[in-house]
């Protein structure tokens, strides 16, 4: 049993009792072109959810801004894959989100969790 391992379960153990439920990481795969003369003409990509209670707090941009702000989300170390600035964050609240920074957790080697800075996502 390592130094950290009871830092690392109770932090999971609190992300799971008061993070927000049905967050989720999306990872997208690149679609093969679908015209092989054409490779610049790719499918849509394949889209994969890493599901995972998340804490999340609103990061506001300046004194008067409100609403849509950008957040911080503080992920645990065991949701199936280790986050990326090209992933997109779901906080089921309608809305995706870009991450645009990533700080780890990783004492001793072991994964505790990560704190990603996130922006909304433009809708298309």
């Amino acid at each position: 049993m390592g130094e950290y391992d009871t830092i690392r379960a109770n932090a999971m153990a609190l992300i799971r009792r008061k993070g927000r439920q049905g967050c989720r990481l999306i990872v997208t795969t690149q679609a093969a072109p679908v015209d092989a003369a054409k490779p610049w003409r790719v499918g849509a990509g394949t889209p994969t959810y890493y599901t995972a209670p998340m804490v999340v707090s609103d990061v506001p941009l300046d004194r008067t801004s409100t609403g849509r702000a950008e957040k911080n989300v503080i992920v645990p170390g065991d949701v199936g894959v280790t986050p990326d600035e090209n992933m997109r964050v779901d906080l089921a609240d309608g809305l995706e989100y870009a991450i645009t920074a990533i700080q780890e957790y990783k004492p001793d080697n072991l994964a505790i969790g990560w704190k990603l800075r996130c922006k909304a996502w433009p809708r298309t």
